[in-house]
């Protein structure tokens, strides 16, 4: 009987307290069964816990790319690849920046000594060479026929010329018409070019050149790193830097440098009138004074613009030398032109440079030689008339002072 009491005692003291524990909120039951636990169980919980915090503050946070390579198996990554591993093919992908291709223009007034500065980049086997490409643009403005064909050649010169440029320096050359092509094929600034005199374009030396067509061109220019372009100041649109500005901020995955090339300017007008007869007249009439202060106020401004006063899309990217310190130190003055335009250097380009550091022999002997001496490069121009010094000293003496030219007159010879 009395067992029978204490069972059912027992029995109601269960119900109740399983009463009591079912009322409780989730958060008490959890406290209850937390304390039911051994001590062992406690800090064996509390533990893992703390280790799986750990394992997520060390484990690199993924973004959406992780989980998309995930997803993918990008790049043969396998299905069961850890995070960590993913996330660091992120880092390799992401380190791997796309390099674009470094483009480089040479601008300078004719007899400036553009030439012999653009040969000293045509030497190097990566770089594929344009020779005056702008002067069969610009000779169409004088053999067209009638009045309103020169109009609307001249309102789209400036854009016939950026686009032009535009498509040598990206390698697409589908946008040039066959007949211009034809031009360049046929004319003979072609065989100032290396890249367009050999190679692909000229596949059994013995032969004539290939015609250029868009294809080859394309081939051609696909297998060189650079394009460097050569352009006299008298045939850019409106003769300033400002013409180039659409292919400075392009976005068609090209970078681009300019070269300003100065020469003293008693040496340049005095060539133009004794080596290549392209100034002919009296120098002392207003006409020959004012085709001076054009030349002079031209690159004066040009240099304002890009090397003293740029606009942020020309920072840093034109670099002005003078002919005269090219001609003294060849190799320093082209090796720091190279890092300018971020190019390598090649051996090429010395032996170019030791092949041509001597003047030149009766049979290379012209007005166009690329064959130098620097004395006489830099003091030939001591021959002219006094008379025709002065006029140039005198128009031209704000350049001059900015580049750094000593008058020759005024301290006497």
């Amino acid at each position: 009987m009395k067992l029978r009491v204490v069972f059912a005692a027992l029995c109601v003291l269960g119900s109740l307290s399983l009463v009591f524990f079912i009322k409780l909120d989730p958060v008490q039951r959890l406290v209850r069964v937390q304390k039911n636990n051994t001590m062992k169980q406690r800090f064996s919980f509390h533990n893992q816990d703390h280790e799986e915090t750990t394992k997520a503050e060390k484990t690199p946070k993924t973004s959406g790319i992780v989980q998309g390579l995930t997803m993918l198996n990008y790049s043969g990554i396998k299905r069961n690849t850890s995070k960590v591993e993913i996330s660091q093919t992120v880092k390799n992908i992401k380190s791997r920046k796309f390099v674009a291709r470094k483009n480089l223009i040479i601008l300078s007034p004719g007899r400036g000594g553009s030439s012999f500065l653009g040969a000293l980049f045509d030497s190097n086997p990566q770089v594929m060479f344009w020779f005056e490409p702008l002067r069969i643009i610009n000779a169409k403005l004088y053999e067209a026929a009638g009045v309103q064909q020169r109009k609307e050649l001249k309102m789209n010169y400036g854009k016939t010329c950026v686009n032009l440029i535009d498509s040598f320096f990206k390698c697409d050359f589908s946008n040039i018409s066959r007949t211009t092509l034809s031009e360049y094929s046929n004319h003979t600034f072609r065989r100032w070019s290396k890249a367009l005199t050999s190679g692909y374009l000229c596949p059994n030396k013995t032969l004539r050149f290939l015609p250029l067509s868009h294809s080859l061109l394309k081939k051609t220019c696909n297998s060189y790193k650079h394009t460097v372009i050569k352009i006299l100041t008298s045939r850019v649109p409106n003769k300033t830097l400002q013409s180039f500005r659409e292919l400075f901020q392009q976005q068609n995955g090209y970078d681009v440098r300019l070269i300003l090339l100065v020469r003293d300017p008693r040496a340049v007008i005095y060539s133009q009138i004794e080596s290549v007869k392209w100034i002919k007249g009296s120098y002392r009439n207003s006409h020959f004074r004012s085709n001076v202060q054009g030349l002079c106020d031209t690159i004066e401004k040009n240099i304002r613009l890009g090397l003293l006063y740029p606009p942020p899309w020309l920072k840093d990217r034109v670099k002005v030398v003078r002919y005269e310190d090219l001609a003294v130190n060849t190799v320093g003055i082209a090796r720091e032109l190279y890092t300018f335009a971020g190019f390598d250097w090649s051996r090429s380009v010395d032996e170019w440079i030791s092949a041509h550091d001597r003047p030149p022999t009766n049979s290379d002997r012209s007005a166009y030689s690329l064959y130098r001496n620097a004395s006489d490069v830099i003091d030939k121009w001591k021959n002219a008339p006094e008379e025709l010094i002065r006029v140039i000293e005198d128009v031209c003496s704000d350049l001059m002072d900015m580049v750094g030219y000593d008058r020759w007159i005024n301290r006497g010879k």
